[in-house]
């Protein structure tokens, strides 16, 4: 403690030394001015504060009075709340209120967590009022010299923030002006008391010591180097220079009291400015053209989202950086024009503030200096968004009816309350071709259907007797001359007391929905008729079945009557299964779940594979078949079993619906851009009206449905799924009932190729294909399913192996190489699908005929197969004639295919 006194002590002096009280002089002096000041200032600020707080109301009041006028005298209340509630971007204003000329209240704004306005305003007063904590401004509302109400504004009167802050600056002002004191303070102690002090100690020595010869050391100022020269000679001279240095006190306190009442004014100056644009919400900028700075003052900062305790300053790019990037090519190209013309004319654009906020602000300003070197461009920016706010909300009132309407097909409708059309949306007078004059008096009425007239003008006039709401379905007739059909809907209009004053409402297109109700509708018939006839294919199958069934219940029949029995039950039961397979053929096809395993195949050896399925039935009516094919040999790339199964139910269909003994021909042409497969036949023909359709899901022919061979009507379907799949087309013709019919397939150039090798068909009837034997693997955990299976085999002349595990499909496969694979897929150590998984993988298992047998026959099991790299899905019992009649098409496919690529070689 005693070094800290010692300190200040030595610094400043005691209050007896010179150096005390010349510190004390300063820092109070300082001191006072500064108060003194700051009170002036603090008193001006409040009294601008007050008047400019009052008018800022009363402008705010007048305009939104002119703004709410033609609400209030609409008596539109929505559009009166809509104009206060623009008053939320402004922070100032706490409420704000719309009152009758009776004084009642209409509407009002109310900002979260501030006392709402008077309910009644009974005498008002046009200007503004302190009322406590907040000031009040009140504006008549008169149009046209009627008297609709007065407007009532409440803003916030914060006396106590400006108080604060000035407290705030002075007491800042203070600390500040006080260590520019000390500092002086200790400046002046240094330069004016230093050498008095030497000199007192040096007379001090010489009074105390009675020395004469001591002296005081030189110094560097002119003054004291002189006085130390003639300190012991001259007393006078010394008198005088003290005097010449009070003199210099004075004249250097003086010049600091100057400039701080300088200081000062400029402050006040700038701080009445900055109020004043703050509260106008205007901020300025200063663009420096021959350094290209840019300053931003604090309001123009807030504007911007920035801190607003100082000004900004940078490059070009801080004025520009928040522009809306739609609008800154517009403000730039501005500013350029205004370095040319020396002024910058008003230019309105966007802000997009850090927190994301758009904010309306216009700019103005002019360049200073000479026009062909400019110093500097000084602008304002007016921040406008209240006013864009307000010019939206009007237009958006006046536009938004007319938007609705016009967003509907065909628009909106208004009546009377006789009933009588006084408007009509555009879209649906275009769509009748008429004018609203000729739409109004029941004008509409002429443009109905004839069929509609009377029932919809009945209607609508017992729905304006009795003041109900309007739905009805009717069809008017179009400026294109056709009918169309639209549902009208409306609601009455009512008044405050409850008198209907008219009908709204609006045009509903609904040609779409009645289009799909009749689609619906044939949909459901050809389903209808699908499930007939599915019910009547299953039952004709049905009636041999029993009556097979009845006759081997009986006693005493022959050998050869029992096998007649058998061999009724086992083809009927083979067509009920036909037909099942169809259907998940069909099913597969349109679902995208059937894959194609293509390979290049001879057109002989697809022909031969259709041919084989269909000549039973072609051999039982005694039909006159014939086969042409063409001379050159050509393979095509395609899913081989997959398209002879196309071109064997064209054949199949050729001779169901042609009588006995008639003609049936398959023609096969090849050219470079196409192959074609052609079937003829002399049957029961094809009306005109059902060629577009006779491919689709359930498509029937009444003439054919009346045969027993009638079908699903799903065979053609799956033709043009199976043809479609592998890239081509399907067609039909026909020149009408009982002149018989043909049906092109079409396949792309770009899957056939061709060689030299020369046909030697003609047309000759098909021949018998010659039965062909080969080796299969039959396996199956339950013993006693495969070996019966595999004596049924072996009784048609196969070779057959058995297993009854994963394991032994795998091994036996590996040391045999059989031709085809019949796989139980519940297996216990591994199941079928991933023994046939295993088996594509390897060499030999890539091409062997993969037949999936088991109990599963859902959907996802045969699909499970097929993905596993099965070729077909049977399910038990499965039938050993199919499992033979699969065995021998394969063997078939694969021989011809090896002659055919060994002659190719042989010719190379």
């Amino acid at each position: 403690m005693s070094a800290s006194r010692g300190w200040v002590h030595s610094a400043f002096g005691s209050m007896a030394s010179l150096r005390g009280k010349l510190t004390v002089v300063v820092i109070a002096t300082t001191a006072v001015a500064l108060l003194t000041m700051t009170l002036a200032l603090l008193h001006r600020d409040l009294e601008n504060y007050r008047d400019s707080l009052a008018a800022d109301l009363n402008n705010e009041a007048g305009i939104l009075a002119l703004l709410t006028a033609p609400a209030m005298a609409f008596d539109d209340q929505r559009v009166a709340e809509r104009n206060l509630a623009a008053l939320s971007a402004k922070p100032a204003i706490l409420s704000a209120a719309l009152y009758r000329p009776d004084g009642g209240l209409y509407v009002s704004y109310v900002r979260p967590g501030t006392a709402p306005p008077p309910a009644r305003l009974d005498d008002p007063l046009d200007g503004a009022r302190l009322a406590g904590k907040h000031m009040e401004a009140t504006r008549g509302i008169v149009q046209n010299g009627e008297d609709l109400g007065t407007m009532y504004l409440s803003a916030s009167y914060d006396v106590w923030t400006h108080v604060n802050a000035y407290l705030g600056i002075l007491a800042m002002m203070m600390l500040m002006s006080m260590a520019v004191a000390l500092a002086l303070s200790a400046a002046l102690r240094r330069s004016i008391t230093g050498p008095v002090e030497t000199l007192a100690a040096v007379a001090d020595a010489i009074v105390t010591r009675r020395d004469p010869s001591v002296r005081a050391p030189d110094t560097p100022l002119e003054e004291f180097s002189t006085v130390v020269k003639a300190f012991n000679s001259v007393l006078d001279e010394s008198q005088e220079r003290t005097h010449a240095l009070q003199e210099s006190n004075e004249a250097l306190t003086q010049q600091i009291r100057d400039r701080l009442a300088a200081e000062s004014a400029l402050a006040l100056a700038n701080a009445r400015l900055e109020s004043t644009m703050a509260a106008a919400e205007i901020g300025t900028w200063v663009w420096n053209l021959q350094t290209h700075e840019v300053t931003l003052d604090r309001n123009l900062s807030r504007m911007y989202g920035r801190d607003a305790a100082a000004s900004l300053t940078g490059d070009t790019s801080l004025l520009h950086q928040l522009i809306h990037p739609d609008d800154l090519p517009r403000v730039q190209s501005a500013e350029e024009l205004a370095l040319r013309s020396g002024r910058l004319d008003s230019t309105e654009y966007r802000l997009v503030r850090p927190d994301g906020s758009v904010r309306w602000v216009v700019s103005r300003g002019m360049v200073h200096g000479e026009l062909d070197k400019p110093a500097m461009l000084l602008g304002l920016l007016i921040d406008i968004t209240a006013q864009r706010v307000a010019e939206r909300a009007l237009r958006q009132t006046e536009n938004l009816y007319r938007a609705i309407g016009e967003s509907i097909d065909y628009g909106v409708w208004v009546c009377d309350a006789s009933g009588r059309n006084i408007y009509c949306s555009d879209s649906f007078l275009r769509l009748m071709g008429i004018t609203q004059e000729q739409c109004a008096n029941l004008g509409w009425s002429d443009m109905l259907h004839p069929d509609d007239v009377q029932g919809t003008m009945a209607a609508w006039k017992e729905c304006v007797r009795a003041g109900d709401f309007w739905y009805r379905e009717h069809r008017f007739l179009g400026a294109d001359k056709r009918y169309h059909p639209i549902l009208a809907q409306g609601v009455p209009m009512r008044d405050e007391d409850g008198r209907i004053t008219g009908w709204a409402g609006i045009n509903l297109d609904i040609s779409r929905i009645k289009k799909t109700e009749d689609a619906l509708r044939e949909q459901d018939r050809r389903k209808d008729d699908f499930l007939a006839t599915l019910a009547h294919e299953l039952r004709n199958p049905l009636a041999p079945i029993r009556h097979a069934a009845r006759l081997l219940g009986l006693k005493g029949l022959d050998e050869a009557q029992n096998q007649t029995a058998r061999d009724i039950i086992s083809r009927q039961v083979a067509r009920m299964a036909l037909l099942l397979d169809d259907l998940l053929e069909v099913s597969r096809i349109t679902r995208g779940r059937l894959d194609l395993r293509k390979e290049w195949v001879s057109l002989p050896t697809l022909v031969k594979a259709a041919v084989e399925t269909s000549k039973p039935l072609i051999e039982y009516k005694k039909h006159d078949f014939t086969i042409q094919l063409p001379d050159t040999s050509v393979e095509i790339e395609a899913d081989p079993l997959r398209l002879s199964q196309a071109l064997s139910n064209l054949l199949t269909n050729a001779a169901k619906y042609t009588d006995p003994g008639g003609r049936i021909q398959l023609e096969v042409r090849a050219s470079p851009e196409e192959v074609t497969f052609t079937v003829r036949d002399s049957g029961i023909g094809l009306p005109a009206s059902v060629l577009p359709s006779i491919f689709g899901m359930f498509s029937q022919v009444d003439s054919a449905i009346d045969r027993s061979e009638g079908g699903l009507g799903i065979g053609l379907a799956l033709v043009k799924g199976l043809v479609t799949l592998h890239g081509g087309t399907v067609e039909a013709a026909s020149e009408g009932l009982g002149r018989g019919s043909s049906f092109t397939i079409r396949m792309p150039g770009d899957s056939i190729r061709r060689n030299s090798k020369v046909m030697v068909t003609a047309d000759q009837p098909a021949r018998a294909p010659e039965t062909l034997r080969g080796r299969i693997l039959v396996v199956d955990d339950n013993r006693d399913a495969a070996s019966s299976l595999a004596m049924v085999l072996r009784a048609a002349g196969h070779a057959v192996i058995t297993g009854h595990s994963g394991e032994d499909a795998l091994e036996i496969g590996a040391q045999e190489k059989p031709d085809a694979i019949v796989l139980d897929i519940g297996m216990p150590d591994m199941n079928g699908y991933e023994v046939a998984r295993r088996m594509r993988r390897t060499e030999w298992g890539k091409s062997v005929l993969l037949l999936a047998v088991t109990g599963w026959g859902q959907k996802e099991d045969v699909q499970r197969a097929f993905g596993a790299g099965f070729d077909f899905h049977m399910t038990k019992p499965a039938d050993p004639e199919g499992i033979e009649h699969l065995v021998e098409q394969y063997l078939s496919l694969r021989n011809d295919n090896q002659h055919s690529q060994q002659e190719n070689r042989h010719q190379d």
